[in-house]
């Protein structure tokens, strides 16, 4: 039986809201019912997480970073991560802050100690394998693994085009340089580098890593075929509004920068009948204080299936990201029609009028809006042929049974 040491950033859980906590959890939840592996979980969560936490009753073996713990150790964590939270020239680009580093090394550190000798080490999320070097220094001799949830660098060089001023750009560039050289570093000491499409795995070619390395699995997202669309296009039954949907964790600078976006530039285009409504874990005050009658702000919801079977369509208005978008993939499950650009849509691999719809202005989406209005069962049908085609090409339990066999070689 091998030894099996995999290190995380996010504790995994069945409840995860994040798309790479969903891919994390199912890694994890699968690796522990196989028969060839004894794995050890490395991993960290903050204190209001801990009551979701259900590694005990899945005999996960575990160790844990629980972070603000209490007040004292909450300002004490925001004191010394503030160093590097605040320094625009930090060397690990303010993705690994100081005290997560600390305690994360330190855990890494004991677990070496107690002198468990892994067969393998599997590092998930860019902030863990930034940490390369120094599980190296532990454990040259042990294959490594890194699964890529996004391609991070990619994500930092489109920050370069929403920075506000020189000096905001010259900095977003710096952090850029930077972190693309300690992530492609840390890539190429890895045994192999496991990303979820195909496109990453062009990226990281086109940036030196052996292809040879690269493992293009899949995905998790969670498939909402069995959802019945009900035509309404209002989420309140009865409503007398056509709902927009917009679908994430909106807590993430991502998704609220490109909600902002499309509140502030689309939504003045559309006719009063139509209405955005926002459904994502802990929005923040900026957009909450532009809840109204046409800015419908859901916070954290348990089930998003209603809001799929009613909605009038999906708008993924991305203006920043990298890697696949779930809520992509999740509403075309559901059959919901899907508006997005280039980010909303890089590695899923359809075609823009026959799966999907393509816009990058705010005019492209407003007119996008009207002409489905008029042209219901165009749209109806596109939608349609968007579901088939996340049914036939996604498929995160086949890829991983070939993964785990090339585990089984190492």
């Amino acid at each position: 039986m091998k030894k099996l040491l995999f290190i995380s950033y996010f504790a995994p859980y069945d409840r995860v809201d994040h798309a790479g906590g969903k891919v994390h959890n199912f890694y994890v939840k699968k690796l522990q019912k196989e028969k060839n592996y004894d794995m050890t979980l490395l991993t960290m969560c903050y204190q209001r997480e801990c009551e979701k936490l259900d590694l005990e009753e899945y005999g996960i073996k575990h160790r844990l970073v629980v972070l603000d713990q209490s007040p004292v150790q909450k300002y004490v964590r925001m004191f010394f991560s503030g160093f590097s939270y605040f320094n625009p020239f930090d060397k690990y680009g303010k993705v690994l802050l100081n005290y997560e580093r600390y305690r994360l090394k330190k855990m890494i550190g004991r677990y070496a100690a107690q002198g468990e000798r892994p067969d393998l080490i599997i590092l998930q999320w860019t902030q863990i394998i930034l940490l390369m070097p120094f599980v190296k220094k532990l454990y040259p001799d042990t294959k490594i693994v890194v699964i890529e949830e996004d391609v991070l660098f990619l994500n930092f060089f489109r920050r370069i085009g929403l920075a506000g001023n020189p000096w905001r750009k010259y900095v977003a560039t710096y952090q850029y340089r930077n972190l693309r050289k300690r992530e492609l570093a840390a890539l190429r000491e890895a045994k192999q580098i496991v990303v979820n499409n195909f496109k990453d795995a062009r990226l990281l070619t086109e940036n030196g890593i052996d292809g040879k390395d690269i493992f293009t699995s899949s995905v998790y997202f969670e498939n909402y075929s069995a959802v019945k669309r009900s035509g309404a296009g209002c989420c309140e039954e009865g409503g007398k509004y056509r709902d927009i949907l917009f679908y994430g964790a909106m807590h993430r600078d991502e998704n609220h920068i490109s909600v902002m976006w499309f509140i502030e530039n689309v939504l003045p285009l559309l006719p009063e009948r139509f209405r955005l409504v926002v459904v994502g874990a802990r929005p923040r005050k900026e957009l909450q204080a532009l809840a109204g009658d046409r800015v419908k702000v859901m916070g954290f919801v348990e089930d998003i299936t209603g809001y799929f079977a009613s909605c009038f369509c999906l708008a993924a208005s991305l203006r920043l990201g990298a890697g696949i978008k779930v809520k992509v993939l999740e509403a075309m499950s559901a059959g919901v029609p899907v508006l997005t650009n280039d980010i909303g849509i890089e590695g899923i691999g359809c075609h823009k009028d026959r799966e999907y719809w393509h816009c990058e202005t705010a005019q492209e989406y407003a007119d996008t809006i009207l002409w489905m209005e008029n042209h219901s069962q165009e749209a109806v049908q596109i939608a349609e042929n968007g579901k088939r085609y996340i049914e036939e090409n996604f498929d995160l339990e086949k890829r991983y049974e070939e993964l785990v066999r090339l585990w089984d070689k190492m």
